[in-house]
């Protein structure tokens, strides 16, 4: 049986001028999960940086900018309402 070759994953550095924060920053700014927040990475609706394996940021004017958006759709009903649970972080399993 043949080895599967290891896959080097491309690290990147965040842009000058951007504000990084992490996905638990960004989840209490939006008012939603962790989760959530890479819910929307993943959708392409907020941008982020992979900078290690396990670590990503994303850009504060973006998830500004998003929470905006939503706010102003929510008025005018094009959005769902408000989040259920407001920010929950990730649940850590304790030892």
């Amino acid at each position: 049986m043949a080895k599967k070759k290891a896959v080097m994953k491309k690290f990147d550095s965040v842009p000058a001028g951007v504000r990084p924060i992490s996905t638990r920053q960004a989840a209490q700014i939006l008012g939603c999960t962790q989760a959530n927040v890479r819910k929307l990475v993943r959708e392409e609706r907020i941008r982020s940086w992979l900078l290690s394996t396990r670590l990503s940021v994303v850009s504060q004017d973006e998830v500004e900018a998003f929470r905006d958006r939503t706010v102003a759709a929510r008025k005018i009903g094009k959005a769902k309402g408000p989040p259920r649970g407001g920010f929950q972080p990730d649940k850590v399993p304790g030892p």
